[in-house]
């Protein structure tokens, strides 16, 4: 418990505190500027990202759209070259005389055959225009090429697939058995058909069954002095449009550019997916809807991985159709440098922040050893050793505080020993309190036994009684008081005494002036009057003695 509270202590002490303080004093801004830094970079990252993934998308665009130029272009030559009149021409001819069975039964599932050998008109002219067609085709990269006549029948075709010998018409082709929806091929061709000469039409690609896989196709009308005679048809992979857009050069590991059609699906595979995402991989992504909707931007997005990225998008029109171009790279990858920026700043700030600490522990701790003395010193004073100062030679406000704290405690000593001082008086005049006070009470009770006694010997000289007589020896105004009663009593009994003699003489005269009276009664009435008065004048002065007397006892 007590080394948990030193713990706690240590880690409130004044070092600790400015130790923190200059750690927080030194990262703080350091943390801002690197925030702000890192913030700058991938700002200028993701601009730098964005430059590029612009670049490259418009690139892939102006490549995209050169390459359906360049197609368009080969359709409607090639639908005007006379080779190719002259072929619907005479394919539509053997195709009538000889019947679409016979000529499906003999060529179909045979595209390296140039002639079946059967002497047949069809025969002869498949082995005329069937070598330039198949070089055209393989030359120029399409999947296919057909020739149609004006009624819809597909009287011939480079790699003879199911579609050769058929008939454009509902149920033959659009493979959805019951329910008839028109097919991206019927739709080429109904189109041509209303285009004037070297116009050209182009329909989006379409799951395609006679080649087991997603196609596009370009039709132009084939005219002959004049009015239409037939549709040519390019059948176009999704190959060719793959690679333009799959192409690496210049791309980091996530980077990729990717078509989306009108039905928000696929057009190009992604990279990312080992099967084919082409018509199978819907994205409906803010930047997919944005460009289909004919806007073009920059964004930060989840793609469909659900990986977030950094997306360029903008339409693409091709033929009518509205694709979405999009290019992105993922965000990890994108501020790479950034994270890699923010990694080596991280290890700055950690070698910061060791050095910080250590020069923060050293400055904190030689400025606060003055403080933590200083604090010792304070305890020992309050302990009691007065006799305690600090060294400090410093002369900043920690010197100052130092200077302050030894005048203080050099106060507090003289204010101590001026204490003691007061104390030792104190108690000085404690004790003499105490012998006065044992002096009075002993004055006390000798007053209180002087007292009794000269109550007592008052009340004996009531009754009569002089002999008494105060025993007492004391001084002072005690010794002067029993020396003044004494001299009292002592007078009291003088004057008693010659009082008794007086009354005595008195009381004998009295007695031979009543026995001179009553002899004298006998003689004249006219001394009766006189010696009634002597009498009467006796008989006052006995009183008058005798009041005397009685007031002598009282006083004694």
């Amino acid at each position: 418990m007590y080394r948990g509270v030193s713990n706690l202590k240590s880690f409130f002490s004044l070092k600790a505190k400015l130790t923190a303080i200059m750690i927080g004093l030194a990262l703080v801004p350091l943390i801002v500027v690197v925030y702000i830094a890192v913030r700058n970079a991938e700002d200028a990252l993701e601009r730098e990202a964005f430059n590029k993934l612009i670049a490259l998308r418009d690139t892939r665009k102006a490549q995209i759209e050169a390459y359906f130029k360049e197609r368009l272009r080969d359709v409607r030559t090639l639908a005007a070259d006379r080779t190719t009149i002259q072929a619907l021409k005479d394919f539509g001819k053997a195709f009538m005389s000889q019947g679409a069975p016979s000529v499906r039964s003999a060529y179909v599932g045979k595209p390296e055959v140039v002639d079946v050998g059967d002497g047949k008109p069809y025969s002869r002219f498949h082995s005329i225009y069937h070598p330039f067609f198949t070089h055209y085709v393989k030359e120029r990269g399409y999947s296919d090429l057909l020739l149609i006549n004006e009624n819809g029948g597909i009287i011939y075709t480079v790699y003879k697939r199911s579609d050769f010998g058929r008939t454009l018409k509902p149920n033959e082709l659009s493979g959805k058995g019951g329910r008839y929806v028109e097919t991206s091929l019927e739709k080429a061709f109904r189109k041509a058909l209303s285009l004037s000469k070297e116009g050209a039409v182009f329909e989006d690609f379409q799951y395609y069954e006679p080649s087991k896989e997603p196609t596009a196709f370009l039709a132009s009308p084939v005219y002959d002095r004049g009015k239409v005679i037939g549709v040519l048809v390019f059948c176009l992979s999704t190959e060719q449009i793959d690679e333009i857009m799959g192409l690496r050069a210049g791309m980091g590991e996530t980077w990729e550019t990717y078509l989306v059609g009108p039905d928000k699906l696929m057009r190009s595979n992604s990279r990312f997916i080992k099967e084919s995402t082409i018509l199978k991989q819907k994205v409906d992504t803010k930047s997919v809807r944005e460009a289909l909707a004919g806007r073009a931007g920059t964004d930060c997005i989840l793609n469909y991985r659900e990986v977030p990225v950094l997306s360029a998008y903008m339409p693409l029109d091709i033929g009518g159709v509205r694709y979405a171009m999009l290019t992105e790279v993922n965000k990890a990858e994108a501020f790479a440098s950034s994270r890699k920026l923010g990694r080596i700043t991280m290890t700055i700030i950690g070698v910061v922040i060791v050095v910080v600490i250590g020069i923060g522990y050293t400055v904190a701790k030689r400025t606060s050893r003055p403080v933590i003395e200083i604090t010792r010193a304070a305890e020992q004073v309050t302990g009691g050793d007065l006799n305690t100062r600090v060294i400090v030679k410093s002369r900043d406000e920690v010197g100052q505080l130092a200077q302050a704290f030894n005048q203080m405690v050099e106060q507090i000593q003289i204010n101590s020993q001026k204490a003691e001082e007061n104390a030792q008086r104190a108690e000085e005049a404690l004790k003499n309190a105490e012998e006065a006070r044992k002096k009075v009470e002993a004055q006390n009770e000798q007053l209180g036994r002087a007292v009794e006694e000269m109550l007592s010997i008052s009340e004996r000289v009531v009754e009569g009684d002089l002999s008494a007589h105060v025993e007492i020896e004391a001084e002072g105004e005690i010794g002067k008081l029993a020396k003044a009663i004494n001299g009292m009593i002592d007078g009291l009994r003088s004057v008693i005494g010659q009082l008794r003699e007086t009354s005595e003489s008195v009381a004998s005269a009295a007695s031979q002036i009543s026995s001179t009276s009553q002899e004298m009664a006998a003689g004249a009435e006219q001394q009766n009057s006189q010696v009634g008065e002597v009498t009467s004048a006796v008989e006052e002065m006995t009183a008058t003695v005798m009041e005397t007397a009685q007031n002598a006892s009282k006083v004694a």
